[in-house]
């Protein structure tokens, strides 16, 4: 496990990288492969060059508007103009809702109905963070 902390509103994308170049020092679960999932402060061609860099596979959130066209469900699509390309994948939330990921993870290893499972274990994070910055706001 890694922390930190830092100022609201300060560089998430810069903290996750330090979280990211801290990793090959971490015990691995029997070998298997890391999987990072992140929310949407994060997606940036940038961002994504040093995750592939790296060889961390990933899934995060994008804006809703990130996948073109209203059929499009599961598409590669580029990060930025002229940027690396990521899977994109559009499904329905529970509550009717659409979310949007991106992710390096290929459709041959796993497949486009997962993806709703996957982020779902992010989502406990946000909620903790929400609490948290509630909690340091009324120390003010």
């Amino acid at each position: 496990m890694d922390a930190s902390i830092g100022p609201i509103g300060g560089n998430e994308r810069g903290m996750d990288l330090g979280h990211i170049d801290r990793l090959p020092g971490m015990e691995s679960r029997a070998g298997m492969r890391e999987l990072v999932i992140f929310d949407c402060g994060c997606p940036s061609g940038e961002f994504v060059r040093s995750l592939r860099g790296k060889g961390i596979a990933f899934v995060m959130r994008v804006r809703k508007d990130f996948l073109p066209g209203r059929g499009a469900r599961d598409a590669e699509a580029a990060m930025c103009k002229g940027g690396p390309l990521a899977r994109a994948v559009r499904f329905a939330l529970a509550a009717g809702e659409e979310e949007t990921l991106v992710a390096s993870l290929p459709e041959s290893e796993v497949g486009h109905g997962a993806f709703a499972e996957l982020y779902n274990k992010r989502w406990g994070i946000e909620t903790k963070y929400r609490e948290l910055r509630a909690c340091f706001t009324s120390f003010k």
